[in-house]
Parts: C-alpha cells; structure tokens; sequence
C-alpha cells in the first residue's frame, strides 16, 4: 500500500505519536490524528482545554487517537503567573520571574 508523503500508513500509527504542547485551539493535534498519530496534546489554558474537550467530543473517529492533557509547561519553576493577552483571551503565557509581579 503507498502512502501519502508524510502520512501513515493505516491503521493508525500505533507506533508514532505526535507530541503537541502549548495546543491553543488544536489545529495540529487534530491533523496530526486525522493522519492516523496517536497525539499527546498539552494545554494549560483552561478555556482552551474546554473548548479541546469539546472539539474531540465532535470528533469520535479521531478521539481515540487523543490524549488530553491539562497542564501548563515551564523550565521547572514552581511559581509561576499565567498572563492573558486581553486582545487574545486565548494567548496565554507563564511569567515565571517573581520580581516583575508587580
């Protein structure tokens, strides 16, 4: 069977999986598993990670390749702010710097 160039072959990619942190929306996660990857998918945001939920409750053939994780990623400091663009609610960021917390 030929593949497309830079897809699996199916079934799916048992042995592949996509790595996805910092998700937003999903744009990629949700490509990545309709190419048949298994995804591992990274959001701290919690509105994102609502909407995340959502969008693979709308997608039941791509779900089981989805694996949703609720966290935020940073260089291993234990307090951190999370900041919200206000002109992109959805944008956040970690401000791990104590001394700008102003």
């Amino acid at each position: 069977q030929q593949q497309a160039k830079g897809t699996c072959a199916q079934p799916p990619c048992v042995d592949k999986v996509f790595l996805d942190v910092g998700v937003n929306l999903g744009s990629w996660t949700f490509y990545a598993a309709q190419e048949g990857y298994h995804t591992v998918s990274v959001e701290g945001s919690p509105p994102n990670f609502a909407l995340l939920q959502l969008s693979k409750c709308l997608n039941p053939v791509l779900a089981p390749r989805i694996n949703l994780v609720e966290s935020f990623v940073n260089e291993g400091s234990e307090h951190c702010l999370v900041v919200c663009d206000l002109a992109n609610q959805g944008d956040v960021s970690l401000n791990c710097k104590a001394e700008e917390w102003t």
